[in-house]
């Protein structure tokens, strides 16, 4: 009885990819990859600052409906140097038995900068307890290069965003005027 060497030329050979297709492949995946990050970081960015625009506008709907409903007044005031927002009177979300409710747009998921924020020359956005504006504002925000600006209408209290684009939201002055933020026209 003869015993075959596996090592013979019958044996079933196997086969593997060779350097130069490996690097072939590599080049073609980064070159894709350097094509799709632009993108992917530019819809990170939209996605965030629309998160962060949703947030605030149901958090001035949620405090219209706190002072509403206990006939108690409240007022949300923003913090521009630390990104974020307190609502005056109601418990967070998180934290029901806190005092105030407080937002960090900073922090994830938002990473959102407010930008600027006028109510008649303050940060302050004050709600009666029948749930009436003290007045109009507009609150800008930003992530990336992606700003929205966040009209507050006090005779409805209804909120309106529009996008502006970096050219629109450099040529606003340091102190905003009620016509420059688009401010007077009903919603």
């Amino acid at each position: 009885m003869t015993r075959r060497n596996p090592t013979t030329s019958d044996a079933i050979s196997t086969r593997a990819f060779s350097l130069v297709e490996i690097v072939i492949v590599l080049a073609i995946v980064s070159a894709f990859a350097a094509i799709a990050m632009p993108r992917y970081a530019a819809a990170i960015a939209r996605n965030r600052v629309s998160a962060a625009t949703q947030r605030i506008q149901a958090d001035i709907a949620y405090a219209i409906g706190a002072s509403r409903n206990r006939s108690q007044g409240r007022t949300i005031r923003f913090d521009a140097a630390a990104d974020g927002y307190t609502i005056s009177g109601v418990g967070g979300l998180d934290d029901p038995g806190a005092a105030d409710y407080a937002v960090r747009l900073a922090e994830a998921p938002y990473r959102a900068d407010i930008r600027m924020v006028w109510f008649g020359g303050d940060d302050t956005l004050a709600i009666d307890g029948f749930g009436v504006l003290d007045g109009d504002g507009a609150i800008v925000i930003s992530v990336g290069g992606h700003y929205r600006n966040i009209r507050v209408d006090a005779a409805s209290g209804k909120t309106e965003v529009r996008s502006l684009t970096r050219a629109e939201f450099n040529a606003l002055p340091v102190v905003p005027t009620a016509a420059l933020l688009g401010l007077g026209a009903p919603l």
